[in-house]
């Protein structure tokens, strides 16, 4: 499958309709020296690798996982997409949310410049899970009960950004103990 499986790259934002799509097998990918620099220049992109996230996703995947350095490229090609006949690897923003979190703004319009390369191959859709915005189910480490069960009045919602949200009771960030 290594020769004729094909590798999309995709350089999008949450926050642009700008965006590149880019396909080339997968061998020919390996005749590059397959590297986080390389997939930029794939999708022509002019910025540092330090300014963006990397994510690949095939059928057999249930999430896109990130690439946090360049040998994570092919061995998690090799290890989860082998037998896949197009894996997608992501291009973002390092401030932008992951592919598993959000859509992003040209997703549309990308998903049939994908279709369009891959022909008869269906193309797998990362499955968005919006991150849950209930009360986390950690344990409180004044009480040892989860956080949840704490009364509303005893809980501290911390608002992260990107629809992260962390809880704690009050007694935990005052440093009272009982």
């Amino acid at each position: 499958m290594a020769s004729s499986q094909q590798w999309l790259f995709v350089l999008e934002s949450t926050y642009t309709v700008e965006h590149n799509v880019q396909a080339i097998t997968k061998a020919n990918f390996l005749a590059l020296n397959p590297s986080r620099a390389a997939i930029l220049k794939i999708v022509d992109s002019k910025n540092h690798v330090s300014q963006h996230t990397f994510w690949i996703h095939s059928r057999s995947m249930s999430a896109a996982v990130q690439l946090l350095d360049d040998m994570s490229i092919i061995k998690t090609a090799d290890i989860y997409c082998s037998k896949d006949p197009i894996v997608t690897i992501y291009v973002r923003n390092s401030d932008d949310e992951s592919p598993n979190t959000s859509r992003a703004v040209s997703h549309a319009t990308t998903l049939n410049l994908r279709r369009q390369v891959s022909g008869q191959v269906q193309i797998p859709e990362v499955i968005v899970r919006p991150p849950r915005r209930n009360t986390s189910s950690s344990l409180d480490i004044i009480s040892q009960e989860p956080v949840r069960s704490l009364a509303v009045e005893d809980q501290v919602i911390l608002d992260l950004g990107k629809g992260k949200q962390e809880t704690y009771s009050k007694e935990y960030l005052l440093g009272i103990t009982l």
